[in-house]
């Protein structure tokens, strides 16, 4: 049996701040991870992850008999490949052509080492484990994430960026922080009333509804639709909104992001700097949301042109 396989490194029960945070996402490691084999393997032929799906004795149903659990790697494959005699049974057919793909070295002298699989060099990719991840979160929340549209708001990469940080609930709201074993009160600190939730922060709580209720008010929306609906389907209905805001006639779908970052902006100054940010959330939204429907849109604009005739005159005489 190898003695590290890739669950031993997560087991150990004191650690750094650092791997304990790695520890969690030991799950996405352990999907994306498996053993490519060195001369010499020590790895388990059944119980060692060295098979991109998994290890073969999850992959095969049925008893092992006596002993034959203990057999390695390196007692069934040599320079004459398989010696699939040794076993009690036949390997599945689908099973065994994904064997005979992985490479195993003979000549060189490497030893067993870990190796992410969907690399081509089996180094880590983060890409990939981001993949996995969002999988596994989808899986255990039975619903696929449906935030990808925030990549398609008309605002500043900033503000997209935000908001995909409010739809995936990664804001460091008191809740958030609290539901993460930091010790902290949850209620807001601005109205001390409701525990401080990212709905409550940017629409719920009294000084927020102050921001979007203000005349004219900067919101076209019915306000029992505005308040009535959760964090998901009120930030994607008012950033895909079609309505025009009444200031400056500017698009809902420009204002309202900027609205939700200014506010963001403005609660992290009253709570951390006891100040209020430069100039009120309502006047740093529409200055900014005029400036980014009239110069960041990157409107293409026809350039002007003057047609002239050329063509050969025949010069005077002499």
């Amino acid at each position: 049996m190898h003695s590290q396989t890739p669950n031993n490194l997560f087991k150990t029960r004191i650690c750094s701040p650092i791997w304990a945070a790695m520890k969690k996402g030991a799950a996405v490691f352990l999907e994306g991870s498996k053993w490519t084999a060195g001369k010499d393997s020590n790895l388990s032929f059944w119980t060692d992850k060295w098979v991109s799906k998994g290890t073969l004795k999850s992959l095969i149903e049925g008893p092992l008999k006596r002993r034959e659990d203990l057999l390695l790697l390196r007692d069934l494959v040599g320079f004459n490949g398989w010696n699939w005699h040794a076993l009690s049974f036949p390997i599945p057919k689908h099973l065994a052509l994904e064997i005979k793909a992985t490479p195993l070295p003979f000549s060189s002298s490497c030893e067993d080492r870990i190796s992410w699989i969907f690399s081509t060099n089996g180094d880590f990719d983060l890409k990939e484990a981001y993949k996995i991840a969002c999988m596994e979160k989808a899986v255990s929340n039975h619903t696929p994430f449906q935030g990808y549209w925030v990549w398609n708001v008309l605002s500043l990469p900033k503000v997209q960026v935000f908001l995909w940080q409010c739809c995936h609930q990664s804001i460091p709201t008191r809740v958030a922080l609290a539901a993460r074993g930091v010790d902290i009160e949850p209620l807001c600190p601005l109205c001390r009333s409701t525990p401080e939730t990212i709905i409550h922060l940017l629409r719920d709580c009294p000084s927020s509804k102050e921001f979007w209720n203000c005349p004219p008010p900067p919101r076209p929306v019915d306000p029992d639709c505005f308040y009535g609906s959760n964090l998901l389907d009120w930030l994607e209905l008012n950033c895909r909104s079609s309505l025009c805001s009444p200031i400056h006639n500017i698009d809902w779908k420009i204002v309202f992001p900027l609205g939700v970052w200014n506010l963001w902006l403005h609660w992290n100054a009253v709570v951390f700097n006891n100040r209020r940010t430069r100039g009120t959330v309502r006047t740093n939204t529409i200055s900014q949301a005029m400036e980014f429907a009239f110069l960041g849109l990157n409107v293409k604009h026809q350039a002007s042109r003057h047609i002239t005739l050329v063509k050969w005159t025949k010069p005077p005489l002499n």
